[in-house]
């Protein structure tokens, strides 16, 4: 049987420099992975689902844990940052699409109104 796991990385812009800043990160994955519970209750029924956060780069994140887990592939949704932004923060879609070991699937997801 197959399996899908939804991964969230809590992105780390900044180095953790105490107890206290750990505890956070690790609090917003927590917050993260309850998301996740909610949203593979309602569109992942009849599935195997498991739910996976990590703290650190998006893109590495993403790649360590496919690898790690020996996935088949990777579907992941795209901001579609433009200029400035982008080449200052770079694009975890496009970092994993050149990186990743396997297939990948990215779905540029609809803004928000």
């Amino acid at each position: 049987d197959g399996m899908v796991t939804l991964l969230h990385v809590v992105p780390m812009d900044e180095p953790i420099d105490g107890p206290m800043y750990e505890e956070d990160f690790k609090k917003q994955a927590e917050k993260d992975a309850a998301r996740l519970a909610e949203i593979g209750s309602q569109r992942l029924q009849g599935l195997n689902y498991e739910i996976v956060t990590e703290i650190g780069d998006p893109a590495t994140g993403i790649i360590d844990t496919a690898a790690r887990r020996e996935v088949d592939a990777i579907v992941l949704g795209t901001h579609g940052r433009k200029g400035l932004r982008r080449i200052l923060m770079g694009s975890v879609a496009e970092e994993v699409l050149r990186e990743a070991k396997c297939p990948v699937i990215a779905l540029r997801l609809e803004k928000k109104s």
